[in-house]
């Protein structure tokens, strides 16, 4: 596997009944591991209920709200919303605000992908999402037992809307703000995944993950990746960067303001590193000073972590 960077914008799209799909990172770049694309859904729009009985979903709502179905509860699941779908566990969603929603999905192991484009017809545009017609939906329904997938278009939805969990834990690491939104208990040791906000010309020191490959997707402001072959990339907003265990990386924001990207470790215990580094954020909107590690400290520190300096 190699360092890859991926342009939202040169990505072609599909929908995925009236559901818009641009798969952003393949199962060729992750080894198989895991994919992720990004989807769009109109106002009352998303797919019946169903179950997955070979892989695990996750979900950051991006713009608007999304309601879920997980299991016997529905979730209200505003902009900036983690929610995590394991395989078993019936679950849908549509949305519930006035305008479109958007969100990315995470998938593992990755064979959704090749289910969707058993059904996918071309999107040149997100306004008008095609028509479920009668051979669309037998299709669906011959072709998703194919990929572990149950259709319970008549599951009945519970009545009672709760609120989505927020992030469970947020802390200062190093200068940046770092929120939880799943741990390796959350998700079976597959994932940790964390929201990270960094002020400007902020960003960690070049390193090496021993044991894990790592994932970046960026929320807002601007940031500048240095990669392994020496290439520097500036992202914006809906840009990706994947990068393998064993290969030297960095970033630094490059913008004005406070800038916000997820981050991905798989497999997951890197929020591990973030608990022994991290202080307890208080609602400050500047870093508060902290000890700076010495030389033989961040070493040590990172090699406990899996990490060693680049």
């Amino acid at each position: 596997m190699k360092s890859i960077i991926v342009r939202e914008k040169d990505q072609p799209s599909i929908w995925l009944l009236r559901d818009h799909l641009t798969p952003l990172l393949s199962p060729e770049h992750t080894g198989g591991l895991f994919a992720v694309a990004k989807g769009g859904v109109h106002p009352n729009d998303g797919p019946p209920p169903h179950v997955h009985r070979r892989e695990d979903e996750a979900f950051y709502v991006l713009e608007g709200e999304m309601t879920f179905l997980h299991g016997d509860r529905l979730v209200r699941a505003p902009a900036g919303t983690f929610v995590w779908a394991p395989r078993d566990v019936i679950h849908c969603f549509k949305c519930t605000s006035a305008t479109p929603a958007k969100q990315l999905l995470f998938v593992s192991p990755p064979a959704f992908l090749e289910f969707a484009m058993t059904l996918a017809k071309p999107a040149p545009d997100f306004l008008t999402p095609p028509d479920l017609d009668e051979i669309t939906l037998g299709k669906l329904m011959q072709v998703a037992p194919q990929y572990g997938i149950e259709m319970l278009p008549g599951h009945a939805l519970p009545a009672v809307v709760s609120d989505a969990a927020r992030p469970r834990k947020r802390v200062w690491a190093l200068g940046e703000d770092v929120s939880y939104l799943a741990t390796s208990e959350d998700t079976g040791g597959r994932f940790s995944i964390v929201e990270i906000r960094t002020a400007p010309n902020g960003g960690p020191p070049p390193h090496v993950h021993s044991h894990q490959d790592e994932m970046f997707y960026l929320l807002e402001g601007e940031h500048a990746f240095l990669l392994d072959d020496g290439s520097r990339h500036v992202l914006h907003p809906g840009d990706l960067c994947f990068v393998p265990r064993g290969s030297v990386h960095t970033f630094s924001n490059t913008g004005p303001t406070t800038g916000r990207l997820l981050d991905l470790h798989t497999p997951g215990g890197f929020e591990k590193f973030f608990d022994e580094i991290g202080i307890p954020h208080a609602g400050e909107t500047v870093a508060p000073a902290t000890p700076v590690p010495g030389p033989d400290q961040a070493i040590a520190l990172f090699a406990r972590h899996g990490m060693t300096l680049g």
